[in-house]
């Protein structure tokens, strides 16, 4: 399986189990699974370099949402009191998390 799929499957699946035992996610599925969804999104500024990917390429240094000044926009997104928003800014740092530990 390629790095992509493995990463895609590991960054779901943690934000997943998250999801899973925690107690504000019965009230508010649909709107978690979103932002979580959307959290993705962030690998649109993968568009933006050439190759648009390269698996020895590590994001955390070259794409402008993934750089490290971006982490602590979202650790305040992950302190908002709203839990769409607050799942938004989990994810992103989850997904960037992630994405730092490809670069080892």
């Amino acid at each position: 399986m390629p790095n992509i799929l493995v990463h895609l499957i590991v960054n779901l699946a943690l934000i997943g189990l998250i999801a899973r035992f925690d107690p504000l996610f019965k009230q508010d599925k649909k709107g978690i699974v979103l932002a979580v969804f959307a959290s993705h999104l962030i690998d649109i500024d993968h568009l933006l370099a050439d190759p648009i990917y390269d698996p020895a390429r590590c994001s955390i240094t070259t794409h402008p949402l993934h750089r490290w000044f971006m982490f602590p926009v979202y650790a305040g997104l992950a302190l908002f009191r709203n839990r769409r928003v607050r799942y938004l800014g989990v994810a992103l740092l989850l997904h960037v998390g992630l994405d730092a530990l490809w670069c080892l």
